[in-house]
């Protein structure tokens, strides 16, 4: 497996970690207050269940976050390879830019 795979199998991990922690916290808060109302769960299994789908919640989007960063320091990582940036060179020999990526205007020598 080469860094590329593993960047975005490490991103896809993070979105897809981030939406079932979201969607579980989004779609079982009308679920769990309808059996509540309707009379078919007990209050305190109400509190177990509301407990354990904080719980999920609370690990996936951190979990999910930590994952996307993980995957934009290995992309970042892989693009650097080649030296520091500030000594990279176009083809012409001007120097190029390093925080914007656009090539310096060619020097004037007294032409």
């Amino acid at each position: 497996m080469n860094a590329s795979t593993l960047t975005r199998k490490t991103l896809r991990a993070g979105i897809l970690v981030g939406l079932v922690g979201l969607a579980v916290m989004i779609a079982t808060g009308p679920w769990l207050n309808g059996l509540y109302q309707n009379g078919s769960i007990q209050p305190g299994t109400l509190m177990l269940l509301s407990s354990l789908i904080s719980a999920i919640g609370s690990f996936c989007l951190p979990f999910s976050a930590a994952l996307i960063a993980a995957s934009l320091v290995m992309r970042h990582r892989d693009g650097s390879e080649g030296g520091a940036v500030g000594d990279r060179r176009n083809p012409e020999g001007a120097s190029e830019d390093a925080t914007r990526g656009v090539p310096a205007a060619p020097k004037d020598h007294g032409s």
